[in-house]
């Protein structure tokens, strides 16, 4: 985590905005591809590290893991396992799929940006840290890395 975290806070370049945006970004890509429970479980604690690194107010960014896990939760059919509870063994194909829900995804995703960065305007204001020395990833942290991709 503390890797990611460095990570993180050096390309936010001294901006929690950008930090802000870098962890929405994220947050959609892991809620899409692995799972909201993914999000909430993986990105919570890294996203805790890089607030804690940069030395900025944590809560706006794991507000993001919160709302990001469910407003991207339907971009994919794996991105909520309710999504595969509620169709069972009717799940529909992966095009039809994304005619009926890209829009939605799409728009829902959007929205909670405009809401949740609106909402912590003034948490986000000013700078935090930049530049931090880079941390080497441990041969352990290297294979979860690989595992999670």
């Amino acid at each position: 985590f503390d890797w990611v975290a460095v990570l993180a806070v050096n390309h936010a370049q001294g901006s929690p905005r950008k930090l802000f945006m870098l962890v929405y970004l994220v947050g959609v890509v892991i809620t899409a591809f692995l799972s909201n429970d993914a999000t909430a479980v993986v990105l919570t604690p890294a996203v805790f590290a890089a607030a804690k690194k940069a030395k900025t107010d944590p809560l706006p960014l794991l507000f993001v893991c919160a709302f990001i896990a469910n407003a991207a939760s339907f971009v994919l059919p794996i991105s909520n396992p309710a999504n595969i509870v509620l169709y069972g063994n009717h799940t529909p194909a992966l095009g039809p799929w994304l005619m009926r829900f890209a829009l939605p995804s799409l728009l829902s995703i959007g929205a909670t940006y405009v809401l949740l960065r609106w909402t912590q305007r003034e948490a986000l204001a000013g700078t935090c840290e930049a530049n931090l020395e880079p941390l080497r990833l441990s041969s352990s942290g290297r294979v979860a890395l690989a595992g999670i991709a």
